[in-house]
């Protein structure tokens, strides 16, 4: 499906000082979006629409999507400066990841979409009843997804057909992520957490506290986050084998993410709060951008 209606590029900058190459993007409730230069220490946000936007997903090459309730998605080719807004079926997105020209999205009822042109035209298909609240895609091919009753699935095909796990991991995951070497995580309710070798066939489930885990981010270098309820987080660098937990302020931590070579990392939450950090994500400098509540970020170098 193609999407139409360009939206033209963002307006107040929000955030302190800072500097580097590697480029950010976030969204939330209402249709707020925004975008940063310098690996999430300042930021630029706009309203996109009036939907809430659940998931972004930012590759490389600039190439950057969104989801969100009701249907809708966007794509962007300058790391989300700018977007082009349009609807995919009628059920609400949950989830989204890209690589390069390819990327998947999921969603209620078990529906799927993947595309091979950067998020401007999908191809919907259906994997059951799922609620899919997570995703990863890498340049081989592989591809992951977890959904709220503890299943998983995995694709060697660019999402086009997919595996289910009947249950992999804890009552309910929130999210999934896939690096590069074929590392995955995954995180849930009640502190449990898993980790997977082999582009998520099959996991090992651990538990890290008893908070809820809302998002995690696992790359190549063997770095992970995850981040969650009450300012929890916590990073590894064993490919979530084993983990270090702490808290940054108060807030809840709805989305989290790594840049590909592990050095940068970006929390978001709720009343406009983010917090970047320049140590692989083991310590973290807070600030706000707007009022509204942050669902997701995304890092890329």
């Amino acid at each position: 499906m193609s999407l139409v209606g360009a939206v033209p590029g963002m307006m107040a900058a929000a955030g302190g000082g800072g500097g580097s190459a590697v480029r950010a993007i976030m969204c939330g409730d209402g249709g707020i979006v925004g975008y940063s230069t310098d690996a999430g220490e300042t930021w630029t946000t706009a309203t996109l629409g009036v939907d809430d936007w659940d998931d972004c997903a930012l590759a490389a090459d600039g190439q950057a999507i969104l989801v969100g309730e009701n249907g809708v998605v966007a794509y962007s080719d300058d790391y989300g400066e700018t977007w082009t807004t349009g609807t995919l079926g009628s059920d609400d997105w949950r989830s989204c990841a890209i690589t390069g020209d390819r990327a998947i999205i999921g969603g209620a009822a078990g529906t799927v979409a993947y595309s091979s042109d950067g998020g401007e035209t999908w191809t919907a298909g259906d994997t059951g009843s799922e609620v899919w609240r997570g995703s990863g895609i890498i340049a081989t091919g592989r591809a992951i997804l977890a959904d709220n009753s503890g299943k998983s699935a995995y694709s060697s095909d660019n999402g086009e057909t997919w595996t289910v796990n009947p249950s992999s991991g804890p009552v309910s995951l929130t999210d999934a992520a896939l690096a590069s070497d074929g590392r995955a995580i995954y995180c849930g309710s009640g502190g449990q957490m898993g980790y997977s070798s082999d582009n998520g066939e099959n996991w090992t489930n651990i538990d890290i506290g008893s908070q809820t885990w809302l998002n995690c981010s696992i790359v190549a270098s063997g770095r992970a986050i995850v981040s969650g309820s009450a300012g929890n987080y916590a990073y590894s660098d064993d490919d979530g084998e084993t983990w270090t937990a702490s808290t940054q302020d108060a807030t809840t931590w709805n989305g989290c993410s790594l840049s590909t070579d592990g050095d940068r990392a970006v929390m978001v939450g709720a009343s406009g709060a983010y917090a970047y950090s320049n140590d692989d994500g083991e310590t973290w400098t807070s600030g706000t951008a707007g009022l509204g509540t942050w669902r997701a970020c995304a890092l890329a170098t």
